[in-house]
């Protein structure tokens, strides 16, 4: 079994390496700048900035778990035909040898939690990461690119001035969710988030931190436990069964579901069912 492990990471190798040699240049066959994202958020933005004159893959498939995914050998061929690779340094288990690769999170990840995108100022930070690649490998189409990012701003804004008021008046400031992906978000709304699991949603936690949590959750009259579309909601069930509350959804927007796609929902769609949420979760007044 580890001489057929060996052999299928020679062949991936072997096969990255060939088609990175041999590869035309993308933007000699096409007009559009073709970028790779790691996961959706990425992809989001760039879709958002880059318009009709970039073409976008992510390398997560629609509603499976970025946490574990391993990178195939067709990703890793996308990734080296890619003119521009959008990373987010904090998350992917997998490194192309890309010498376009962007991390768009660099500097801006200061947490042991790489879900900057939860926090709509850190998105746009993000977003301009992302907006400044584009114009330094198209440059023709620079200015596009920079109007593109300015609509994405305002949304973003709005977004953030939606979520200060909405969270302004609340009874309660903690919330307790399945993993620890809202440290941002609680951060800059002045909210307290306490998980479940730890930075993986497929941690299992010991039988004294779920009854800890349960405790908290008592003495803090936290009525709603929540849990995440692309995670089991297990725990979070079973803690709101040992002490009488509901269950939410709180979306770490970390991919979408197949079901969010076939709605058109979107980062910012599901950003305002978050924050819906998460005013009910806390008792805000709205």
């Amino acid at each position: 079994m580890r001489i057929k492990y060996i052999l299928y990471i020679v062949l991936c190798i072997f096969i990255v390496l060939f088609v990175s040699k041999f590869r035309p240049r993308t933007l000699e066959t096409s007009d559009n700048l073709q970028v790779v994202a790691s996961i959706y958020p990425l992809s989001f933005f760039a879709s958002e900035i880059g318009g009709d004159k970039v073409d976008v893959r992510t390398i997560t498939p629609s509603g499976v778990e970025p946490h574990e995914y391993n990178a195939t050998v067709r990703d890793m061929v996308s990734i080296e035909k890619a003119d521009v690779v959008i990373i987010n340094g904090a998350l992917e288990s997998w490194q192309g040898s890309n010498v376009s690769t962007i991390v768009a999170g660099d500097g801006l990840i200061t947490k042991n939690d790489p879900h900057i995108w939860l926090d709509p100022i850190l998105a746009k930070q993000v977003a301009h990461v992302i907006a400044s690649a584009f114009m330094k490998f198209d440059t023709q189409n620079s200015e596009y690119y920079k109007q593109n990012e300015k609509k994405l701003d305002n949304l973003l804004d709005q977004l953030d001035q939606a979520y200060t008021v909405g969270l302004r008046q609340c009874e309660l400031k903690d919330f307790i969710t399945s993993h620890t992906a809202f440290g941002y978000l609680a951060t800059r709304y002045h909210l307290q988030q306490v998980s479940i699991a730890g930075l993986s949603p497929d941690t299992e936690p010991s039988a004294k931190q779920l009854i800890d949590i349960a405790n908290f959750a008592k003495d803090h009259k936290v009525k709603y436990i929540f849990f995440e579309k692309l995670a089991s909601p297990k725990l979070s069930q079973t803690i709101a069964t040992e002490i009488g509350a509901q269950t939410l959804v709180l979306d770490p927007i970390e991919g979408l579901s197949d079901d969010d796609r076939k709605a058109g929902k979107n980062y910012l769609s599901i950003m305002r069912e978050n924050l819906q949420n998460l005013q009910t979760a806390m008792l805000c007044k709205q």
